[in-house]
C-alpha cells in the first residue's frame, strides 16, 4: 500500500500563529498510524512548498492508495489552490481528478480541513465534487469548520452517497468527547469504508 500525505507548514500570524505547526504534526500522526498498519511506502509533502501542479504529478506517478490532506479549507488554501471556479465550495480542480483516476480504483482521500464537504442536496461540494469525479471514490471531509483531526463534524462521500452522519455507533456528545479527550485517529475512520 502506498500512502502520500499533503499538509500546509504555513503558518497565518496572528490569528493562527502555529495551524501550518499543527497540520505538519497531524501529518506526522498519520504517518506513523499507516507505519503501524502497512507495509508500503509513506510520502509527505509539504503545499507550502510545493505547487498544485507538483502535487498532482506526485499522485499520478506514485497512485496511492489514501491520499491526505492537512489545511485550512478556505479559498487561500486547499480548496483555493485546488478550484477551478470561485464559489463558497469550491469544486476540484481538473488536474486533481485526472491525477486521482490514475490511483487504484478503491483509492481512498481523506480531507482533514474545514468546511470541504457537507453542502445541502443539490450543491456540489469540494468532496462531493472530487468523489463523483473520481469514479465514486470515498472522500472524508468537514462539515464545518474545527481542528484538522478533533474535528467532530466528518462525512464520508462514496459512490454518490453520504456514508457518515451517525457518529460510528455513538451520540453527538459521546463522539465530541471522544476526540477531544482520546487520543483517537481519526485516520481510522477513512479505514472503515467498505
Amino acid at each position: 500500500m502506498k500512502v502520500l500525505i499533503f499538509f500546509d507548514s504555513k503558518n497565518h500570524p496572528p490569528r493562527k500563529p502555529h495551524d501550518g505547526d499543527e497540520f505538519r504534526d497531524r501529518a506526522k500522526d498519520a504517518e506513523n498510524f499507516y507505519r503501524e498498519k502497512i507495509i508500503g511506502k509513506i510520502t509527505l509533502c509539504d503545499l507550502h512548498i510545493n505547487s498544485v501542479e507538483y502535487a498532482c504529478k506526485l499522485i499520478a506517478e506514485e497512485k496511492p492508495d489514501r491520499i491526505l490532506f492537512f489545511s485550512h479549507g478556505t479559498q487561500r488554501t486547499l480548496a483555493g489552490r485546488w478550484a477551478t471556479i470561485k464559489s463558497p465550495r469550491y469544486a476540484p480542480i481538473q488536474g486533481l481528478i485526472d491525477a486521482v483516476n490514475m490511483c487504484p480504483a478503491d483509492a481512498r482521500i481523506g480531507l482533514y480541513a474545514c468546511l470541504t464537504g457537507g453542502l445541502p442536496a443539490g450543491k456540489r461540494d469540494f468532496a462531493e465534487s472530487l468523489s463523483v469525479g473520481c469514479g465514486g471514490r470515498a472522500v472524508l471531509s468537514h462539515t464545518a469548520g474545527g481542528h484538522t483531526t478533533r474535528n467532530p463534524n466528518i462525512i464520508i462521500d462514496y459512490k454518490g452517497k453520504v456514508l457518515t452522519r451517525k457518529y460510528f455507533g455513538l451520540t453527538w456528545s459521546q463522539w465530541v468527547e471522544l476526540l477531544k479527550n482520546k487520543p483517537f485517529r481519526p485516520f481510522e475512520i477513512l479505514e472503515q469504508v467498505p
